[in-house]
């Protein structure tokens, strides 16, 4: 049995149980005696076996509500590993090293060690960033992508800058239009093809090392953690003008914006970090939540797909 509140767990670390479950962490805070986590995987008589999102309510109903409980915080009923079924913990910023100095096993290890090796270049500190998703716990096919986490804002837009300067220079490469479409189907987004590949254009998170996607994305410890909810009011659409993007690339996404009755939108689906910037105006669509202090967001994506919700710029058509 493990002590939660002793672990130290960031998002996006994976915890495993004894049933062979693993866990991507939400959020390294304890909450009802559980660390919030989704199940992304399971072990099988082959290997690692990834959890679609539909199939996680099956499995884990097997569970009963074990592996659920109740968040205020959010006002909605969450997955979550309590310290007594954290067997193994597999951490991001540990990972990062062991890739960079160690002979890699395989090419998508190779590839992220290339990859690794050129974004630090001795201006970022490795403990700086993380390795997440199916390398983290070396459940990697040919098949898979790199995943990377970067701890603080700073170090964050210096990366993005940097694979900037990769695509530039030809060290990395831009994704080509088949790969935008996959990506645009893993995601299951609420958007056109269309609209999604004009957003995630602009966001320079995500390119290719050696013909391999990778995704970046920003976990900044400075973020505090969000209001919790008082109350949940049902689905809204409106729209309104993004007065404030310093944490639209954070966890979750928050954007400010000037409407009479909403002060901000939270994302929590990768999807829509990064979607909008100061100045512009959004299309949303999302659930309403109340806050003790009398104050109303709109949170989008309570799951990884935000089914039927979104955030857009006013200016492109709805789905």
């Amino acid at each position: 049995m493990m002590d939660p509140s002793q672990l130290s767990l960031s998002p996006k670390d994976f915890i495993e149980t004894p049933d062979g479950l693993l866990f991507a962490v939400l959020s390294g805070i304890e909450e009802a005696g559980r660390i919030p986590a989704y199940l992304r995987y399971r072990r099988a008589p082959k290997g690692l076996q990834k959890i679609a999102t539909a199939e996680v309510p099956e499995i884990l109903g097997e569970h009963g509500l074990r592996f659920y409980f109740d968040s205020v915080s959010r006002a909605i009923r969450l997955q979550g590993v309590a310290g007594g079924d954290i067997q193994r913990v597999f951490r991001a910023r540990e990972r990062t090293f062991q890739i960079v100095n160690d002979e890699p096993s395989d090419p998508i290890s190779e590839a992220a060690q290339k990859l690794l090796r050129f974004l630090l270049d001795g201006t970022i500190r490795p403990e700086k960033m993380g390795v997440t998703g199916s390398l983290l716990i070396g459940a990697q096919t040919p098949q898979s992508d790199i995943d990377l986490v970067v701890y603080d804002r700073l170090s964050f837009d210096r990366v993005r800058n940097r694979v900037l300067e990769g695509i530039q220079t030809a060290t990395l490469e831009d994704l080509s239009p088949k790969d935008w479409l996959e990506a645009h189907a893993r995601r299951g987004a609420s958007l056109t093809f269309e609209e999604y590949l004009w957003h995630e254009q602009r966001k320079g998170n995500k390119a290719l090392v050696d013909g391999i996607k990778f995704d970046l994305t920003l976990l900044d410890s400075s973020q505090g953690e969000p209001e919790p909810a008082k109350s949940k009011a049902g689905s809204m659409d409106f729209r309104a003008t993004v007065t404030d993007a310093t944490e639209a690339f954070g966890f979750p996404a928050r954007y400010r914006v000037d409407h009479p009755e909403i002060f901000e939108v939270l994302a929590f689906s990768q999807t829509y970090a990064g979607q909008a910037f100061e100045g512009e105006r959004i299309w949303v669509h999302g659930r309403l939540e109340a806050l003790p202090c009398g104050r109303q967001r709109i949170v989008v994506g309570q799951d990884r797909e935000a089914r039927g919700e979104f955030i857009k710029l006013e200016l492109l058509e709805g789905p």
